[in-house]
């Protein structure tokens, strides 16, 4: 998408998001020329780097849910007129510049979206407030998921568009726990790259990250229970990270309605292939319960979010899975399981933390 000053349209050719004439506050101005940067969709001109440091790194594409939006929006009337799109363009643009984390926190620099070795993509979440729990007037609701309550998480973090698959797993532990007894019956288990990894128990799934962690330099952990619940809801307060329609629940996640045609198929599925929720995470409702950083207690969660030291015997996971209904795999839903235990439905997502300012 390229924005011609000369013709003040919006044309489909070209690669660059450049324009003379054109306001935007802030002002993102190329260090040498008077050019204007209009929006960070797509990486700069070379040699233009910006005064906010958006350069090629920094910002590569917008998810695919934004950039159809926005194309529907500059294309459905065969090109629209600069000035006409000037003020929406401005409130995208800060939008997007405020998503990227324009705070001490988080470095406007930071890519969107990255790949580590062990090919695990990864999404930058900010920082922000959200409501933990069921709401009152929801239904249904259990007792642990009450009383919703705001958390407000002052760092960003990057974590997994998608669960663990085996091959993720393999590539780091060289183990195959999913391979139990139940393997030989292929009931409850199916074994491939992209399946996620299943029968996980909590001090595996910690020994996953600290070995990721020692590969890559950085710190990989479980997120903590505000930290999931916030890039799974990102702004949604229905039960659902797509809203509150239970119908919709089939086109998001793996649950026992839709993961089943006889006994033998009840099992997780691949991850990815159920649409995402808004923030480009897949499969966080359904498919494999993912575990926690906390111990399970009573709300409220601390202020800030932060993992409690708390003396309870058993860990927490989200998300529901394969085996329960959509009721059962809603934003809120929590659900408790002692750290050694083997299941099947058990699975995990990795956080990756910032580097310390």
């Amino acid at each position: 998408m390229l924005l011609r000053p000369a013709s003040r349209r919006v044309s489909r050719g070209g690669t660059g998001c450049w324009g003379d004439d054109i306001a935007v506050s802030p002002n993102c101005c190329c260090r040498f020329c008077s050019r204007v940067l209009i929006s960070p969709l797509r990486p700069a001109s070379l040699g233009h780097l910006g005064e906010l440091g958006l350069s090629t790194p920094a910002v590569p594409r917008l998810p695919n849910n934004w950039r159809r939006a926005m194309s529907r929006i500059f294309f459905s009337g065969g090109g629209a007129s600069m000035r006409g799109v000037c003020s929406l363009i401005r409130i995208i643009c800060l939008h997007l510049l405020l998503c990227a984390g324009l705070h001490g926190q988080t470095p406007v620099s930071l890519p969107l979206q990255l790949t580590d070795d062990a090919g695990i993509r990864l999404q930058l979440v900010p920082a922000g407030t959200v409501q933990i729990g069921t709401g009152a007037t929801q239904v249904p609701q259990c007792p642990e998921e009450l009383p919703q309550h705001s958390v407000t998480l002052t760092s960003a973090y990057y974590l997994g568009l998608t669960e663990i698959t085996q091959k993720q797993w393999y590539s780091v532990m060289q183990t195959r726990p999913w391979q139990t007894p139940w393997h030989a019956t292929r009931l409850y288990v199916r074994e491939g790259d992209d399946f996620p990894a299943a029968w996980i128990t909590l001090p595996l799934a910690r020994q996953f990250c600290e070995q990721l962690s020692l590969q890559h330099g950085v710190v990989y952990r479980l997120p903590t229970e505000a930290e999931w619940e916030h890039a799974c809801r990102f702004g949604s307060e229905g039960a659902w990270s797509f809203g509150a329609d239970v119908a919709a629940a089939a086109a998001h996640g793996w649950f026992r309605e839709n993961s089943v045609s006889n006994m033998y198929s009840l099992t997780h599925r691949r991850v990815g292939l159920k649409a995402p929720n808004a923030l480009g995470f897949f499969d966080m409702h359904g498919n494999m319960s993912e575990w926690c950083l906390d111990h399970f207690s009573d709300y409220p969660l601390s202020e800030d979010g932060r993992a409690r030291d708390f003396d309870s015997a058993f860990g927490v996971l989200r998300g529901g899975c394969w085996f329960v209904t959509y009721r059962h795999g809603r934003s809120a839903t929590r659900d408790r399981l002692l750290p050694a235990q083997l299941l099947g439905t058990a699975g995990l997502r990795v956080l990756r933390e910032l580097p310390k300012p």
